[in-house]
């Protein structure tokens, strides 16, 4: 399917023209078209097109908010000009409230399908909480974790809630053992 064309100086985004009804995705279609429109010869002149929000994380739940693009600096999406629908599958917003403008002559509507909801879940390091808590200690005893500086005597070391009993001779044999 052809990219959806830009025009830097009416800030016009046309849809393709000759592909009927459909639905497109404003994530791949609109905002990745226009980036790599934006990269070409001196595309990057003209005024940002858009604004991108989203993938916040939501607590410690694991979800992350969904993307919206936000029109900007008057830029507006334009149909093609035949009769036809269009579906904009997204979060396709404008600053000034207005996302589109109507095609010259045919009668074309255009849908937007927003959504916000959470979108997308953490899936972490992969590495389970035990060992973590193990690497962090590890990290903290070796006098790493500048909030918990280690203490090194020679019966004890010792940094933040770890403390660590040092016995025997000193010069032949030692033995170091973590209290509970």
């Amino acid at each position: 399917m052809a990219d959806f064309l830009f025009d830097g100086v009416t800030k016009i985004i046309t849809e393709p023209a000759g592909v009927g009804d459909t639905t497109f995705e404003v994530a791949r279609d609109l905002y990745s078209a226009w980036k790599r429109w934006a990269q070409l010869i001196d595309n990057a002149k003209f005024d940002q097109a858009f604004l991108v929000e989203g993938g916040t994380p939501i607590g410690a739940t694991g979800l992350f908010t969904g993307t919206t693009f936000i029109l900007t600096n008057g830029w507006k999406v334009k149909p093609a000009d035949f009769d036809h629908q269009v579906l904009l599958n997204g979060n396709l917003f404008s600053d000034d409230g207005v996302v589109t403008v109507p095609a010259d002559t045919a009668s074309a509507t255009v849908f937007i399908n927003s959504s916000v909801a959470a979108q997308g879940i953490a899936t972490g390091s992969g590495v389970p909480a035990d060992v973590q808590q193990k690497i962090e200690e590890l990290w903290q005893m070796r006098g790493l974790d500048v909030a918990n500086p280690v203490t090194v005597t020679p019966t004890q070391e010792q940094s933040g809630s770890i403390d660590i009993v040092i016995s025997g001779d000193g010069e032949t044999t030692s033995t170091a053992t973590r209290q509970p």
